[in-house]
């Protein structure tokens, strides 16, 4: 009798283990890009910790462009964030781009 009570025992513990870490799972997490080697966040935000390296504006007329398909924004924002990059002197790592006028070059911690 012990025996089938510590087998149904483990039975339970086991199922419940198993509910647990199917429930614990984040679907929200993925994998994006790089562009000329600098990640590129698209409507999305890193999971790391960052500091904003700089702000970069862009203009009304990039989104409203025949070439504003994501990649021709992302490009677009990329190769102007290189530039500030180096007229300023900062160093990033990444962009993340939303849906506003100003989007922002990260750096990870």
């Amino acid at each position: 009798m012990k025996t089938v009570t510590a087998f149904t025992f483990g039975i339970i513990i086991s199922l419940l283990f198993a509910f647990n870490s199917s429930q614990d799972k984040d679907n929200s997490l993925g994998r994006v890009q790089k562009m000329t080697g600098k990640y590129v966040f698209m409507y999305c935000e890193p999971t790391n910790d960052y500091d904003v390296a700089f702000e970069i504006k862009s203009p009304a007329v990039v989104w409203k462009s025949p070439d504003a398909t994501p990649d021709g924004i992302a490009n677009f924002v990329v190769k102007r964030a290189m530039k500030i990059s180096e007229e300023d002197n900062k160093d990033f790592d990444g962009v993340v781009i939303g849906s506003g006028k100003i989007d922002i070059a990260i750096k990870f911690k």
